[in-house]
């Protein structure tokens, strides 16, 4: 894996559990890798204790599924603006109030000053250009599903590690 990679995994845990029932997802749960030290893969992820990095080596060692996409067009220039701003939101509360939005079917909930794992990624990868503005969606209603399907279409990005 290399940073700017988007993971898509399926935790074990109750609460990704409904969000891949509710959004008839196959991945509940999305994080970004934002750089490598040795044989660890460091990652950035908005968790219900908020937006944070972490090893990749914790998803590994429970047995996660998951799919890694890759930019294939994108330059290191273009990868390094997206690292540093996906860094900059290290901190940034969780916004467990925009999960409402799947469970209704439209956005009515969310803010920009909290974000889930989905839509943190949706509006970095958004933000600098890195997905075709074809792919323009409110970011408080973007799960898991929606974006892998965006990247799916996208032919700049393309699959590079895959566990089931």
């Amino acid at each position: 894996m290399e940073p700017g990679d988007i993971i898509f995994t399926r935790p074990k845990s109750w609460i990704f559990n409904i969000i891949r029932r509710i959004t008839k997802g196959e991945y509940g749960h999305v994080c970004i890798v934002t750089h490598t030290i040795s044989k660890h893969i460091f990652i950035t992820e908005a968790l219900p204790s908020g937006v944070d990095v972490n090893d990749w080596i914790w998803h590994k060692m429970k047995d996660e599924d998951y799919i890694v996409y890759r930019n294939t067009k994108a330059s290191y220039k273009e990868i390094k603006k997206f690292i540093r701003r996906t860094v900059e939101y290290h901190g940034t509360p969780y916004d467990k109030i925009a999960l409402l939005n799947f469970i209704i079917g439209r956005t009515c909930f969310g803010t920009d000053k909290a974000v889930y794992c989905s839509e943190l990624a949706y509006r970095v990868l958004y933000k600098y250009k890195l997905i075709s503005t074809e792919f323009q969606t409110n970011p408080e209603k973007i799960s898991p599903k929606m974006l892998r399907d965006i990247l799916e279409a996208d032919e700049d990005w393309e699959v590079v590690d895959k566990k089931d």
